[in-house]
């Protein structure tokens, strides 16, 4: 394990690298190490581990800058001292790719795109990535971007790095935009409803005025887990978050609005975070005994994927637009529309691209994809002497 001082460090290592013809496996946290096909054997191996820490946090300007390395807690912990967030919500996956022990940083999220059940309305981590320092595989070390939406002109660079695991360059430091905190987040639960009936509720909730942050389904099996009592009942969860007396008239609304769909319960702050969280991470489906795949597809066609399903073991969340499933074989895919040209399954964060159509990615409990993404982008990129990997 080679370990860098800085960013020099890595553009010297990554140019030597370069004119040798050797491969070198970047590290950053580790948490997705084994997602994809990362054809690290025989490579030698960088630990990105010093280039941490806050570099700049202008809580007025709602922007930080930080080293690609810095740990995601870390920055969230600054963040919450100032009633701020990374309103992407980035999802932990170190349990989920069996290594639970992993650190996640805030290069790993980027360079995954992972977004969590805000992207609903927040957007995904690329639509938060405002700028970047990183070492292209010649050794050659550029930027992209600013530290203000405004600064980014031309090509936007940023979101063609977020999502591409590594594979493009090795982020050195990142720019995000942060967003305040909401003062308050409440979940309204319905219990029992069919995946017609929950896609039918989630979609009339986020037609309405309320607030929502995030809509989610599970099925009895899955939902067991979210439930004090072990109670095994189908449960839709719509959250809601901003001024307490805003969230709290909302809740009511949202109840004479989904009246058809049966009486509704709501979770407090603290036990609505915990619920959100543990969606995020997957927690309802593990421990897995088959493989997981991850697809993404229109929120309208969720409904009619899932009957398909044999079994109870996924859930659904983006209201409908990510279904996890845990299985032998492929969910079956309704096929695509005019409207719906860009359905792909993917890995964690993974990139979508049109050519991949109805496919969904294979994955295995330690989400090791049959079908690499990155793969795509290795054949027609420009940096044959580089591998790297999102952590």
């Amino acid at each position: 394990m080679l370990r860098l001082r800085d960013e020099a460090d890595l553009t010297e290592l990554v140019a030597d690298a370069a004119a040798r013809g050797t491969v070198l496996a970047i590290d950053g946290g580790g948490s997705r190490a084994s997602v994809g096909n990362p054809h690290t054997e025989g490579a030698s191996r960088v630990d990105l581990g010093a280039l941490t820490g806050v570099i700049d946090y202008e809580p007025t300007e709602l922007v930080l800058t930080a080293h690609s390395a810095t740990p995601l807690a870390e920055i969230e912990a600054l963040l919450a001292a100032n009633n701020q967030m990374l309103a992407f919500e980035p999802p932990r996956h170190g349990a989920l790719c069996g290594s639970p022990g992993a650190i996640p940083t805030l290069g790993g999220a980027i360079m995954a795109n992972a977004s969590g059940s805000r992207r609903l309305s927040a957007g995904a981590a690329r639509d938060h990535f405002l700028g970047f320092r990183a070492v292209s595989g010649r050794g050659e070390a550029f930027k992209a971007g600013g530290k203000v939406v405004k600064n980014v002109t031309g090509f936007d660079l940023c979101k063609v790095m977020a999502g591409s695991w590594g594979t493009l360059a090795a982020l050195t430091e990142i720019s995000v935009k942060v967003l305040p905190r909401p003062q308050t987040t409440a979940t309204l639960v319905l219990s029992g409803l069919s995946p017609q009936q929950a896609c039918a509720a989630m979609a009339k909730a986020c037609g309405s005025p309320a607030p929502i942050t995030g809509a989610a389904h599970l099925p009895a099996e899955a939902a067991a887990s979210l439930h004090p009592d072990g109670e095994r009942t189908s449960t839709t969860l719509l959250r809601l978050a901003g001024f307490e007396a805003t969230v709290a008239a909302s809740i009511e609304a949202l109840r004479a609005l989904l009246a058809e769909f049966g009486p509704a319960d709501y979770l407090g702050d603290a036990a609505s975070q915990a619920a959100w969280r543990a969606i995020g991470e997957v927690a309802p489906l593990m421990p897995m005994s088959a493989p997981l795949w991850r697809v993404s597809l229109p929120a309208a066609h969720a409904a009619q994927t899932v009957a398909a399903l044999p079994d109870e073991g996924w859930l659904m969340d983006w209201a409908g637009g990510l279904i996890w499933r845990v299985g032998e074989t492929s969910p079956a895919l309704p096929a695509p529309d005019a409207h719906s040209q860009r359905w792909a399954g993917q890995s964690v964060g993974g990139p979508s691209y049109p050519p991949m159509s109805a496919a969904a990615l294979r994955v295995s409990q330690a989400l090791k994809a049959a079908f690499d993404p990155a793969d795509i982008l290795n054949r027609g990129r420009l940096l044959p002497p580089l591998q790297t990997g999102a952590n």
